[in-house]
């Protein structure tokens, strides 16, 4: 993914706040700053453990080190809780804080579908209220 009109310092803010949520299993595949004004960058999410929240499994239940749909859409939103002028480019989309969610496409197939938001074990009630707990302070 690309993001735009941000620096490392609010990645990296947005990066610590996600893995209250989901108990320190993410970080940064790789990072690089894409200009010289150090304000666009590209980079993946990982999971550290494919056992743990966070990580994804593949169409066919193979676990993965992917983070899951889940951990992308909050990570967005706590970034544009902290930058709302952030530019975010991911799988050919410009997402923004009103399409946020909207990208859950199927990686199955046509018989058997398996969307994104399907492919892992989060409790959903329980990351929006660790969600609202960490944007509240």
């Amino acid at each position: 993914m690309i993001i735009r009109n941000t620096n490392q310092k609010e990645l990296e803010q947005a990066l610590k706040m996600l893995n209250q949520m989901f108990s320190n299993n993410i970080r940064f595949n790789y990072f690089r700053s894409i200009n010289k004004k150090q304000t666009a960058f590209g980079f993946t999410l990982r999971a550290n453990n494919s056992k743990e929240t966070g990580a994804r499994k593949s169409a066919n239940g193979r676990r993965l080190t992917a983070c899951c749909w889940h951990v992308h859409g909050f990570f967005f939103d706590l970034l544009f809780n902290l930058n709302k002028n952030i530019k975010i480019y991911s799988q050919g989309n410009l997402i923004t804080n009103d399409n946020n969610w909207e990208f859950d496409k199927n990686i199955g197939n046509i018989f058997n579908p398996v969307y994104l938001s399907e492919t892992c074990s989060c409790d959903i009630d329980k990351l929006n209220k660790k969600y609202f707990e960490i944007i509240q302070k």
